[in-house]
């Protein structure tokens, strides 16, 4: 048998709290983990079947019995299943995304950095997931899916370059 980690979620967004709130307990009974939403519920267990297959079909029914017991109709939106190994390579990734600002996003764009603040004031440049007192901030993934995408022109000649001509 392995123990897989199951994580469901269902649209709850009929149930009222009350109920939602004898769902957590009764989940956690169970050794479950419940995040209650406005519409949706999610619910992370750890199931011990041989196959990914069994283990989800396991988890769903442990969960519809938790939410039978709450009197709650719900229907699974989402569903996944992690093996003990990528349970271990997802837990080890950082927790928080790489972030930058206009100094770092300068060096990753091979510019300066006031290239760089007139590029985040294009239309074409990925919006800022925070705007600090430090400036803005981005996501590493989003600037570097731009740098891929980015139609880089050739900067002005060097005035040795054009004294020369």
């Amino acid at each position: 048998m392995i123990s897989w980690n199951v994580e469901l979620e269902f649209s709850t967004a009929n149930a009222d709290s009350a109920k939602l709130e004898d769902l957590a307990d009764h989940l956690a009974a169970e050794g479950a983990a419940c995040g209650i939403g406005r519409r949706k519920t999610s619910v992370t267990l750890v199931v011990e079947a041989p196959t990914l297959s069994e283990a989800l079909v396991a988890g769903i029914a442990q969960v519809s019995d938790s939410l039978a017991r709450a009197k709650i109709s719900a229907n699974v939106v989402a569903a996944r299943v992690l093996s003990p190994a990528e349970l271990e390579r997802e837990l080890a990734k950082a927790p928080i995304p790489q972030l930058l600002g206009v100094a770092e996003v300068a060096n990753l764009l091979k510019v300066s950095r006031q290239r760089a603040s007139e590029l985040a004031q294009s239309e074409m440049f990925p919006p800022p997931v925070a705007r600090l007192s430090a400036g803005p901030i981005w996501l590493r993934t989003s600037i570097v899916a731009f740098a891929k995408a980015w139609d880089r022109r050739p900067g002005r000649r060097r005035r040795q370059e054009t004294a020369s001509r």
